[in-house]
């Protein structure tokens, strides 16, 4: 962790961002849709070259990543203090791109994955990259519906994954709470992102 977290505060100190090539998230973002847009695919991608020259290594490669977020799922059942995870099932996982497209997803309440989304990219587009900053070890929190959450019961948990000083993946997960402590009896606390370092 702290090796990651002293390459890309080389990066920075260069004037780059976290982002491929270093560019910042909200560049890589826009060039991204920018790519989406001219194209009508997904970052201009017209096929996948590994589906279509290695169907069985694409299949296991996704199969992994799906069976490693079923897994976190029902880890997380397993441990969990609020009957509506444990019982019910209300929660979900996912592995998402830097620019906060799902890539893969747990079993689950899926509507949570596009929530998750919102939230990614809410902070690239309110450059939370300059502040609070996204670094290695950075685990964000968030229950704001206007930020991207069903309601505020649903505490999602937002996770940047580095190589080389560069942002690669988010992991995230939403569970659903009973109650996330107010003021009053009833009311809900809303957490905008937050980072917790």
């Amino acid at each position: 962790m702290r090796r990651e977290k002293e390459k890309m505060h080389r990066r920075k100190e260069n004037g780059d961002g976290i982002g491929e090539d270093g560019q910042t998230l909200r560049e890589q973002f826009e060039k991204l849709e920018g790519k989406t847009e001219l194209t009508d695919h997904y970052a201009g991608l017209e096929e996948l070259e590994l589906k279509n020259e290695e169907p069985i290594t694409y299949e296991q490669m996704f199969s992994q990543l799906r069976g490693d977020l079923v897994n976190a799922r029902e880890t997380s059942k397993e441990v969990a203090a609020t009957p509506i995870v444990e019982q019910e099932g209300e929660l979900c996982y996912g592995l998402f791109t830097p620019e906060g497209d799902s890539i893969a997803v747990s079993t689950g309440i899926i509507v949570h994955i596009h929530t998750m989304s919102e939230a990614i990219k809410y902070m690239i587009n309110h450059d939370y990259e300059e502040s609070p900053g996204i670094e290695p070890g950075d685990i964000f929190v968030n229950n704001d519906v206007d930020v991207g959450d069903v309601h505020a019961c649903d505490i999602m948990t937002l996770i940047p994954i580095f190589n080389e000083g560069e942002i690669v993946a988010w992991a995230g997960g939403v569970n659903h709470v009973i109650d996330t402590g107010a003021v009053g009896t009833g009311e809900y606390e809303r957490l905008p992102v937050l980072a917790v370092r």
